[in-house]
């Protein structure tokens, strides 16, 4: 796989061995995923993309990508492994040195092709390798789960949901010379959408004597508008603490609310009112525009509150 750029920590992908549960299929037919936004689950015959966002509620969006008429029976394989493994505990049973993989491989997806599950610091990133022998009128890919399918103006194809859209750009075509170097097509290949199918349209020559690469990076809308980091913190008490809300005045301060069952030690400030409460506890913090805790309260009464939104 002539791939050069680094993967990204947030698409690593988790073998499953066992320790996933309930993921509306029988957790068994997961062969790998990764805790990404989305959320990516790679069975089979199908990658099921989950969108989650939460205001008063929890809301969840699962998008799957089916393999129509695959070639053969396909069992998605691990080729390149991070640098560490995981460990789960799951009541009395523990599953030890459980593998992060940074490449995963669906071989023979269809005749002479393999599908190459990567990422890059963008996202998400895909490979079709058509090896020689293999057909591109065989690729036939079908979107469910309430998706609708467009084109953009560069050519990408949009995946829209209720939730958020995912965005794959137009396939980059190559081949690789004697060298081991990449040649760029002068071309690049068009999808061609029927209803929820996919199929794919190469727009000009190649040697076909060699693989032909097509090269998809992916994206979401949240994740193309939100893909820098500007601060990151850790915030709360001696336990627990969950935020459910939060939002940023004109003046460019911001507030958080959620519960804390965490009283001690909890960050507070002289002179907003604090009161020791039962159970779990209702806060609201205000940060200024540096990110330095103005003031923080309980709020609530004798029983257990939490705070879903900051106005």
């Amino acid at each position: 796989i002539p791939d050069t750029e680094k993967v990204s920590e947030s698409f690593l992908y988790i073998q499953n061995m066992g320790q996933l549960r309930s993921t509306g299929d029988s957790a068994t037919n997961v062969k790998f995923y990764a805790n990404s936004y989305p959320a990516v689950y790679l069975f089979n015959t199908k990658i099921s993309y989950i969108f989650s966002k939460m205001d008063s509620a929890v809301h969840n969006e699962r998008i799957d990508l089916h393999f129509c008429a695959p070639d053969a029976y396909v069992v998605p394989s691990p080729f390149i492994k991070a640098d560490y493994f995981h460990d789960y505990r799951m009541g009395d049973t523990i599953f030890n040195d459980v593998g992060i993989w940074g490449t995963v491989v669906y071989p023979g997806i269809y005749s002479h092709t393999d599908l190459v599950c990567v990422s890059n610091i963008k996202g998400m990133k895909n490979y079709l390798m058509l090896k020689p022998g293999a057909n591109i009128g065989n690729i036939d890919w079908h979107y469910s789960g309430g998706a609708s399918l467009y084109i953009d103006g560069n050519g990408g194809l949009e995946i829209r949901g209720t939730l958020d859209t995912l965005f794959q750009g137009q396939p980059k075509a190559f081949q690789m010379d004697s060298l081991g170097n990449r040649v760029d097509m002068s071309w690049n290949p068009d999808y061609l959408i029927t209803g929820n199918h996919v199929k794919f349209e190469l727009n000009g020559s190649y040697d076909s004597t060699k693989t032909l690469y097509l090269q998809f990076d992916w994206g979401s809308e949240t994740v193309q508008q939100e893909s820098c980091m500007f601060y990151s913190s850790t915030f709360g008490g001696s336990d627990g603490e969950t935020v459910y809300g939060m939002t940023t005045d004109t003046l460019g301060n911001h507030y958080i609310t959620g519960e804390t069952t965490g009283q001690i030690k909890f960050p507070s400030a002289t002179g907003v009112h604090q009161f020791a409460l039962p159970e779990h506890r209702m806060f609201l913090t205000k940060f200024d525009p540096n990110h330095k805790i103005i003031w923080s309260s309980y709020l609530g009464g004798s029983g257990s509150q939490a705070g879903y939104g900051v106005k």
